[in-house]
């Protein structure tokens, strides 16, 4: 049995369309999670947030990962008391994110234990405010 050229357009067509109908009904039952929840708030502050990781890379400020603590490394704050807001993202679940703050003086000499926190990727964002100054750092660690 031989196809008219009608019927095959037809049934390409078909297909296509059935396909293309999948894919959306596919599409709309994934889960999709921005990294936060008021990621546009923060797009605003961009700007912002990149002059303050400026400053802290230019006055030396590096966090180190030792023995499951981790240590910020910034000789000129180190007797400093200012909050500093310590933020775990985890990307692939943003449900595991953690939130916490403690003092300039106890992260350079204690640190913060991270045994607590499951082992993964996760970015981590410090940021901190001496004298009106904002400072920031974000990185990425493997725990």
């Amino acid at each position: 049995m031989k196809l008219s050229w009608g019927t095959s357009i037809t049934i390409v067509y078909t297909a296509f369309a059935l396909a293309t109908l999948g894919f959306v009904a596919f599409a709309m039952t994934q889960r999709v999670d921005l990294v936060r929840p008021d990621y546009y708030e923060e797009a605003l502050l961009h700007d912002s947030m990149q002059v303050a990781r400026k400053r802290a890379v230019d006055q030396g400020s590096v966090v180190r990962l030792h023995n499951d603590t981790l240590l910020l490394l910034d000789s000129s704050a180190s007797r400093l008391d200012a909050p500093v807001t310590i933020e775990w993202l985890r990307a692939q679940n943003p449900a595991m994110d953690v939130r916490s703050s403690t003092t300039i003086s106890a992260l350079t000499q204690n640190g913060v234990s991270t045994r607590n926190l499951e082992r993964g990727r996760w970015t981590l964002r410090l940021s901190w405010n001496v004298l009106d100054r904002s400072f920031q750092i974000d990185t990425t660690l493997s725990l």
